[in-house]
C-alpha cells in the first residue's frame, strides 16, 4: 500500500511540475525524429507502428506505458501521456494548473464506441509561447478513469489553415 501511495504522489508531483512545461519524460517539443529515436532506446521503449494522419503528420505510442508522440514532418509537435487515476487527483492537479496557467478553455464531451460511453472533461491553455497545454479526465464505459496531459504546438505546418 505504501508503494502505491508513493507512486501516486510521485505521478501527481511530476504532472504538477509539468503544467508550464513542454515535455513528457524527456520527450520535448521541437526534438527531431533522430533525437526521439535515441531517447526511445535509452528509456527502453518501443515505438508502435506509425499512424499517418495527413501528408506530414505521423503519430506513435511508446510501448511499456510511455507517452504518445506526434510529428509534423521530422519535428516532435505533440507529446502527451495518460494513466489510471481518480477524481481527487484530477481536482488537485487542475487547481494547481489553473494557479500556474490561469483560466482554461473547457470542453466536456460524451461519445459512444461500440455502445459504451466515452466521457471527458478537458481543460486547455493556449499561450503566447506557441504551446497548447491540456489536461483531461476521461473514462470509457466502466473502466478506470484516466488523466491525460500533453503539449502541442499551436502553429506549425501540419495544421496550416486550421
Amino acid at each position: 500500500m505504501r508503494m502505491i501511495c508513493s507512486v501516486a504522489v510521485l505521478s501527481m508531483t511530476l504532472v504538477t511540475k509539468l503544467a508550464a512545461a513542454n515535455e513528457v519524460e524527456g520527450f520535448r517539443l521541437g526534438m527531431s525524429m533522430q533525437q526521439v529515436s535515441q531517447l526511445v532506446l535509452e528509456k527502453g521503449y518501443k515505438l508502435s507502428n506509425p499512424v499517418k494522419s495527413g501528408q506530414n503528420w505521423t503519430s506513435y505510442l511508446l510501448m511499456k506505458d510511455g507517452p504518445n508522440l506526434s510529428f509534423c514532418g521530422n519535428v516532435l509537435s505533440s507529446v502527451g501521456k495518460s494513466y489510471d487515476s481518480n477524481l481527487h487527483e484530477f481536482a488537485n492537479l487542475l487547481t494547481q494548473w489553473k494557479s500556474s496557467l490561469g483560466e482554461p478553455e473547457v470542453e466536456a464531451t460524451q461519445k459512444y464506441a461500440n455502445g459504451f460511453p466515452i466521457s471527458s472533461l478537458r481543460y486547455i491553455w493556449s499561450s503566447d509561447d506557441n504551446v497548447r497545454r491540456d489536461i483531461s479526465f476521461w473514462q470509457y464505459s466502466s473502466q478506470s478513469p484516466q488523466i491525460s496531459f500533453g503539449y502541442s504546438y499551436i502553429n506549425h505546418p501540419c495544421n496550416a489553415g486550421h
